[in-house]
């Protein structure tokens, strides 16, 4: 079993959890909700995300072995619902966020969202695209 953690939402995270069988993998994806670690999906695809997952940059992710006991045992209701499509066989495959679209369900910490979109806000550029982010989510861009 492999294991990464993907950053999202200022300081939380998501634990990929991957398990090669013979022809498929076995996945969950682990999150914080409430402050309780719990498994958010676990489902099988025949996708192998180790090789195809990437964030920003390719050395961002870090996948090292894991044992199946680092898996919270408490599930969300999301997980359990999933789990009756194993049971009959069935793959959940396509791009990434087919997998981890699950994310929805972490709490949002609305003060660290406020606080994050004030100190986002000005004018971006890599040197190619500029663009202007306003109070009350405007955006333009150049």
């Amino acid at each position: 079993m492999r294991t990464v953690a993907i950053p999202i939402r200022n300081t939380q995270k998501v634990e990929v959890f991957v398990e090669k069988h013979a022809d498929y993998f076995e996945l969950w994806i682990v999150g914080l909700v409430k402050e309780r670690r719990m498994v958010l999906s676990h489902h099988l695809t025949r996708g192998d995300l180790e090789t195809h997952l990437e964030y920003a940059r390719p050395e961002d992710l870090i996948w090292r072995d894991a044992e199946r006991s680092e898996i919270p045992t408490e599930k969300h209701q999301n997980a359990i619902e999933m789990e009756e499509t194993i049971s009959r066989g069935v793959f959940r495959d396509g791009g990434v966020g087919t997998h981890i679209d699950s994310i929805a369900f972490i709490t949002k910490d609305r003060k660290a969202l406020l606080s994050a979109q004030k100190l986002l806000l000005g004018r971006w550029t890599d040197g190619t695209l500029t663009f202007d982010l306003k109070p009350e989510h405007k955006l333009s861009w150049l």
